[in-house]
């Protein structure tokens, strides 16, 4: 007897995107306008970057383990 089939994939959700992520921030912080919201979340996604890097830097420094 074989196997039932594996159930299938559930869809993948929408691609993120600054205007879904901005929209998102509107219902949250209805105050903002739309360019304020933009302008938070390039400010979030600079941060975030900077991190990263700053973190992969200290890693190789540290040679990993």
């Amino acid at each position: 007897m074989t196997p039932p089939p594996d159930p299938p994939n559930p869809p993948s959700p929408p691609p993120l995107t600054l205007d879904r992520l901005t929209d998102e921030l509107l219902r949250l912080a209805p105050g903002l306008d739309r360019e304020q919201a933009a302008a938070v979340l390039r400010k979030a996604y600079r941060a975030g970057l900077a991190h990263g890097r700053r973190e992969h830097a200290e890693g190789l420094e540290h040679g990993g383990w």
